[in-house]
């Protein structure tokens, strides 16, 4: 018994679920097996495609909403201008109840913006699976975070809400609907 027990080779690991004994080397194998097999990379590549496909999608989802309620916050505006028209309000408050609401899209489109940018993160990190690049910086899946590590000053919000109002597909109604009001 004695003898048996100087045989053994030290560096014998028993394994805790298999409860047999295995060899550091066994592991190494082991893990050889499951990392570098092919069949197991392209596994893995797959599933993180599909999960980014899948993000991708909500987001679209998502901005293209954004979309049809920034449509329906250039309806209100009309609405605004007719019934500052009709209940003959003075043009300084016309103005001002116009410019709030025109502000109000900026902001909707600044967000928009916003997954717009993380569907374009999304689309580099799927050309990236390909090339086995995954795990490089700036994860799709961490919008929120990355906004808030990125976030502007107020300065730079500001100057962003008013950069996105005078885009042409912002400006659309509120520049009639201002000369409008300064006709009538």
């Amino acid at each position: 018994m004695l003898n048996s027990a100087k045989t053994k080779p030290k560096d014998k690991k028993v394994h805790p679920v298999y409860k047999g004994n295995f060899h550091e080397k066994d592991y190494e194998r082991i893990i050889a097996v499951i990392f570098v097999q092919p069949q197991y990379i392209k596994t893995m590549t797959s599933v993180s495609k599909s999960l980014l496909l899948k993000q991708w999608q909500t987001l679209h989802i998502c901005h293209e909403n954004y979309e049809q309620y920034a449509l329906i916050i250039k309806l209100l505006a009309i609405a605004c201008t007719a019934l500052a028209i009709s209940l003959s309000l003075s043009l300084l408050l016309s103005l001002f109840l116009l410019s709030i609401v025109w502000l109000q899209e900026a902001i909707w489109k600044t967000y928009q913006g916003r997954i717009a940018d993380a569907i374009i993160v999304i689309e580099d990190k799927m050309t990236c699976i390909d090339a086995e690049d995954i795990d490089k910086p700036g994860q799709p899946y961490l919008l929120y975070k990355q906004w808030q590590l990125n976030r502007n000053t107020s300065k730079q919000l500001i100057k962003e809400y008013l950069g996105n109002s005078i885009k042409p597909t912002v400006i659309y109604p509120y520049l009639p609907l201002v000369l409008i009001l300064l006709i009538f």
